[in-house]
């Protein structure tokens, strides 16, 4: 279970330090959408993706930085 989660932040960090474009807002919110919706499925269940977890974490606070004037933007 330890070496799971150090693959999972591994692969979060990759993706995060990845070079790759940015995607757009608009997709972006449709990929925080989709993660919500696949978490919001499982809720019930008490094995919860764990990587999806991370992954929409990831993503929001990516939408969070890029978009800080946004409405979706959660203020603090």
């Amino acid at each position: 279970m330890k070496n799971l989660l150090y693959l999972l932040l591994i692969v979060v960090w990759a993706a995060a330090c990845s070079t790759e474009q940015e995607p757009s807002k608009d997709k972006l919110r449709e990929e925080i959408t989709a993660l919500e919706q696949t978490l919001l499925q499982q809720a019930d269940n008490p094995t919860i993706d764990t990587g999806s977890a991370v992954t929409l974490i990831g993503k929001v606070e990516s939408y969070a930085s890029r978009f800080p004037q946004d409405s979706m933007t959660p203020h603090l």
